[in-house]
């Protein structure tokens, strides 16, 4: 039986990964990101990183896969495929830090105010990137 909760419970956007994550690289994750959740259907885009916080790949559910065109149509993106992920779900992955991440704290991590990273500038960027 599923326990509904009865107050909005914070996401940890940050988790340490405590084994071995099911990922197909060679890379030791020990971190994972979640950039969306959604809590009514269960589907996630993640990112991984090793110890020194390179990035090692990303992760995205199965219907959120079906979303993508036929040609980029995978569970697994690699680092140098990041546009991909965050230029085809910006709105998803925006609306979700935005509400379930505290400002100073995606700041700290990343390096940038959400305002910057969440720009429609930013967006623009990243589509030109794919179009390479």
């Amino acid at each position: 039986m599923k326990i509904k909760r009865t107050k909005k419970e914070k996401v940890n956007w940050r988790y340490k990964l405590l084994r071995k994550s099911k990922t197909p690289t060679k890379d030791d994750d020990c971190l994972r990101l979640c950039w969306y959740f959604d809590e009514e259907t269960t589907q996630a885009i993640y990112e991984y990183r090793d110890e020194c916080g390179r990035t090692t790949c990303f992760a995205i559910t199965n219907l959120l896969q079906q979303e993508l065109p036929e040609f980029m149509s995978k569970k697994y993106f690699y680092p140098d495929e990041r546009s991909l992920i965050f230029a085809y779900f910006f709105d998803e992955i925006c609306t979700f830090i935005q509400e379930n991440v505290e400002d100073n704290d995606f700041f700290n991590f990343c390096g940038v105010p959400k305002e910057i990273f969440f720009s429609i500038e930013n967006q623009d960027a990243l589509l030109a990137l794919c179009e390479n």
